[in-house]
């Protein structure tokens, strides 16, 4: 005997891609996977590594991924600015990474904000981008000393408890 059965051509649809998302959401990085590696250029050219493993006095690095087009991205990166003096005292660094745009439109929104003070590096061909499975922006990582993720803030920061509830699983 042979069973069949037949499901209609959008039922099989939505299985594919119920398939694909459950494959995006496995891969994505979370709390306690090491961050993976990158290095990217900042306005000058000079090249920056995430190789915090091990620094001196390193307390951890706020890894956060945004666009200029990127509405709550514009909204968060005055928050970081203003918290990076203090969080570099205590040995984190914040490192912006601006996905697939060119400095000219960086610097623009940096002048237009007045975003001094974290390291900026634009990741021009989304390597990185890649590497941490960012699916939308913006999107935050706390890598501790250890270089493991210990936490990760998908979208927008509500408000500075959110960026320092993260912060606070650094200075653990």
């Amino acid at each position: 005997m042979r069973l069949s059965f037949r499901l209609p051509a959008c039922a099989l649809l939505t299985m594919f891609v119920l398939c694909l998302a459950a494959a995006d959401a496995l891969a994505a990085l979370k709390p306690g996977d090491a961050a993976p590696r990158f290095q990217l250029p900042d306005r000058t050219g000079a090249l920056h590594a995430l190789s915090i493993v091990g620094e001196k006095n390193s307390r951890g690095v706020v890894v956060s991924f945004f666009a200029t087009w990127c509405a709550p991205c514009r909204e968060e990166l005055p928050l970081m600015n203003a918290k990076a003096d203090d969080l570099r005292r205590k040995g984190i660094t914040i490192v912006l990474v601006d996905v697939k745009e060119s400095f000219e439109e960086i610097d623009l929104l940096l002048a237009e904000l007045k975003i001094d003070k974290p390291l900026v590096v634009s990741d021009r061909f989304g390597k990185a981008l890649e590497a941490f499975g960012v699916r939308f922006l913006p999107t935050t990582f706390f890598i501790g000393p250890d270089g493991l993720i210990r936490d990760i803030i998908y979208g927008g920061m509500l408000d500075e408890n959110d960026f320092m509830t993260g912060v606070k699983t650094l200075l653990k």
